[in-house]
This record gives structure tokens, sequence and C-alpha cells, in this order.
């Protein structure tokens, strides 16, 4: 369940976080309003963050169920039914990380050189042949940057889903970080959550590891 959470989650904050950066690159009039509304999410605590969607989501008073009740849709119970809190909490973590996402790769955006872009649009290039042939590769070293750190911390959830759903309905969304609290301070097996601990952390390390390696071509171009 982990690696679905982390692989859903991490994959839409990077299109997302992608895509607002390239449309907030130009200098625009009140860009330095929006990316301070932008950054909000990242700021809030997770708990609140956890808090403020599970009122949200909530089946009787939540604001998502009445704006789904305006189309002439049945109210759900998104956190209480299985196939449905997963994505609610995958929402969430979106909601609140693709703000980090945005920032790191405007920040990269708009660091980078600007003779190959030039050049390019001298030689007749469209905006889209700029992006993926010129920019993309360029902004290569922040992308991974940004997907490690993203994977690591998606691994380390814990507070929103514990304050969500509590990993339920039944284990859709147990996280491993949330079976580790639940197996050593509900089932008191202290010694199984230390182990689990120590693979949580082992895998991350390898998984750092791997991406540093696939990613260290394009890390040396910086």
């Amino acid at each position: 369940m982990t690696l679905i959470f982390t692989a859903f989650a991490v994959t839409a904050e990077l299109f997302l976080g992608l895509l607002i950066a390239f449309l907030l690159e130009k200098g625009m009039k009140g860009i330095a309003f929006l990316r301070t509304i932008f950054i909000i999410p990242i700021m809030i605590a997770p708990v609140v963050v956890g808090l403020l969607w599970r009122y949200l989501f909530d089946a009787n008073f939540g604001l998502i169920n009445h704006v789904v009740s305006l189309f002439g849709l049945q109210p759900k119970v998104w956190l209480g039914t299985p196939g449905l809190a997963l994505p609610a909490v995958i929402i969430t973590d979106i909601w609140q990380w693709t703000p980090f996402m945005f920032i790191l790769f405007l920040a990269g955006l708009q660091s980078l050189p600007k003779d190959p872009v030039e050049a390019a649009q001298v030689d007749g290039a469209t905006t889209w042949q700029v992006i993926r042939q010129v920019k993309l590769p360029l902004l290569a070293p922040v992308i991974w940057v940004a997907v490690i750190l993203r994977i690591i911390d998606a691994f380390r959830s814990l507070e929103v889903m514990f304050i969500m759903t509590f990993g339920g309905p039944g284990r859709e969304t147990e996280v491993l970080s949330l079976n580790i609290y639940k197996t050593a301070f509900m089932s008191q097996r202290l010694g199984l959550a230390a182990v689990n601990s120590i693979f949580l952390l082992a895998f991350i390390i390898l998984l750092s590891v791997a991406f540093l390696i696939i990613a260290r071509p394009a890390l040396s171009k910086k």
C-alpha cells in the first residue's frame, strides 16, 4: 500500500508542479502573490492538513459531498468506503506537496541559462519544442532531486493517514509508517516495530541510492 500511495502521489505532484511552474515561469504581474498562495499548504502542520481534509471529506457535512450533490450525484462515505479512502488520502497529499515541487521547479527554471533557449527560438522551435528539448533536459537535475526528496517523505508519511482514516477502511490506507506505529504502541510488539523501522530505513536508503545512480548522468551535467 505504501508503494501505491507513493507512486500515485509523487507522480501527480511531479506533473502538476511542472505544469504550474511552466505556466508561471514568465514574470507575470502578481506572480509573487501567487507564489505565496501556492506555498501555504506546505506551511500547514500535517495534523492540521489531516483534520482539514477529514472535514472536507465528511460524509454528512463535508464540502466535497455538498459539491457532489449539486451535480445530482449520490454523496459518498469517502473515508470509510474501500476504493475511495486511498484516493482521498492521495488527493490530500497532492494538495499539500505539489507546491513544494512547484517552488523547486520554478526556481530551477528561473536559473536556467538563457542562451540555449534563445538559440532554439531563433532556429524556429515552438514553445513545446523548447520545453521538451531544451528546458526539461536542463531542468533534469532539479527534477531528480525533487522526486527523491518527495519519495523519501512519502514513505515517512504518518500524520495525515493517522488523522483521516487511521489506516482504514480495513487496511486500505495503512502505510508502513502507520503500521509501525500500530505495532509498537497498540499491539505493544516493540521488537517487530523496530525491525519494520529498520526495514523502512534500509529501503529508503537503497531507493535513494538507486535513484542517484540512475540520475547521475543528468546530475553531472549541472
